[in-house]
């Protein structure tokens, strides 16, 4: 189930999205910079644009992209990296544009194949993948 954007922005706070409540998780970015491979990076549903401010503050061309206007708008004026609106079922990148390209947390929030077709399609070398444990009732697909 697709939710609207407003559902992400009242969310934001209590989940960890939020520009607020957002904070880098050790794991995360552990394996972040254990597995990157190459320079150019995609954040797909970045939201806030914590891991593409600290992958950018490393080095990395990163672009974080979320479909949330809100989100984008902040990060544009507060994180470093190149920040994008856009649907990660239908990313609007080139074909191999990255070297890397990250989903934490998102697949429950679309049409998961879709998603994994575009990741597939815009990168050149290697995904990073993580899902959630547990997923709100309200995201869970029938």
């Amino acid at each position: 189930m697709i939710k609207k954007p407003a559902y992400y922005l009242d969310s934001a706070a209590g989940m960890g999205w939020g520009e607020s409540s957002a904070k880098l998780d050790r794991e995360r970015v552990s394996l972040l910079t254990d597995y990157i491979y190459g320079s150019k990076v995609l954040d797909v549903g970045c939201g806030s644009g914590i891991y593409t401010d600290y992958l950018s503050s490393l080095g990395y061309k990163v672009w974080g992209l979320d479909f949330v206007e809100k989100f984008i708008a902040n990060a544009k004026k507060n994180k470093k990296g190149n920040f994008i609106k856009g649907r990660a079922e239908k990313l609007p990148f080139e074909d191999n544009s990255f070297d890397t390209v990250f989903l934490f947390d998102i697949l429950e929030h679309g049409d998961d194949k879709k998603i994994l077709q575009q990741a597939k399609r815009v990168t050149c070398k290697r995904i990073i993948v993580i899902v959630p444990r547990m997923v709100d009732k309200e995201l869970e697909q029938s």
